[in-house]
């Protein structure tokens, strides 16, 4: 049995189906027919041929994605802007055309696989909160210099040779947690001996006489309610401050020289 097609602005309507696993077909758009003056008849019986296509450009201003299809041949395709967003169209992004002829019927965004992001162990070699920067050396030699926030460098505690665990996504850093010892850090009383706001700093005097330099946010400064003179508590691990605390806050902070 054959079904007349509907007029040309009934194709212009959205089929969508929800992807929610591998069970479920997954979202899908009709395309309207373009330069056509005659319905192409749809067979039921007869199930239209699919092809790969990668999407080259999308402009939801203009209603419009252009395809290169498995065989190097483009083509450019009207879709309604909202129906480019719900099918999450991008460059790059992999589509299933559904044919019938030379004609696209509907577009299908394909699901993309998620796999676990591997992880990999480095030592930081060198930071700066002011740069947001932070040097890492991986387990093959080769270093890397990533972005992160000044506040998160000093959230996480970071030094020179610090331990870190880096999830990885090729060759793109996803995420970066800090390897700390499960042993209970000594507190260590301290005295504030030169606050310097503008660039996160503080000098502070440990009981044995020696002095250190720490980073630590003009905001955490204070929090902290530091002044020169004053004394707080501070958690050494491996002999590098990491905390500085008193009985209502606490603070991650890193030494530099």
């Amino acid at each position: 049995m054959k079904l007349s097609s509907a007029p040309r602005n009934l194709f212009s309507g959205m089929m969508l189906a929800l992807v929610t696993g591998l069970s479920m077909a997954p979202m899908a758009i009709a395309l309207p027919t373009v330069n056509s003056s005659t319905p192409t008849p749809l067979v039921l019986a007869q199930a239209s041929p699919s092809v790969t296509a990668t999407v080259l450009e999308t402009d939801i201003r203009d209603d419009m994605v252009r395809v290169q299809l498995a065989n190097g041949s483009i083509r450019t395709l009207s879709i309604a802007a909202q129906n480019i967003v719900k099918l999450g169209l991008t460059r790059g992004a992999e589509v299933t055309l559904n044919m019938n002829g030379t004609q696209v019927l509907t577009m299908t965004h394909n699901a993309v696989t998620v796999t676990p992001h591997p992880e990999m162990t480095a030592v930081v070699e060198e930071i700066d909160t002011r740069d947001d920067m932070v040097r890492v050396r991986l387990t093959d030699g080769s270093s890397r210099t990533l972005l992160l926030a000044g506040q998160d460098i000093l959230n996480l505690g970071l030094r020179n040779g610090s331990e870190v665990m880096l999830n990885m996504d090729g060759n793109r850093v996803v995420t970066m947690s800090r390897m700390v010892s499960v042993q209970p850090l000594a507190p260590v009383t301290v005295t504030i001996v030169e606050l310097d706001p503008r660039n996160d700093k503080i000098r502070v005097r440990l009981p044995n006489g020696s002095t250190r330099n720490v980073v630590i946010a003009t905001q955490d400064i204070s929090r902290l309610g530091l002044s020169r003179g004053s004394q707080v508590m501070v958690a050494l691990d491996n002999d590098q401050i990491v905390t500085m605390f008193t009985d209502t806050a606490s603070v991650g902070v890193s030494e530099v020289q």
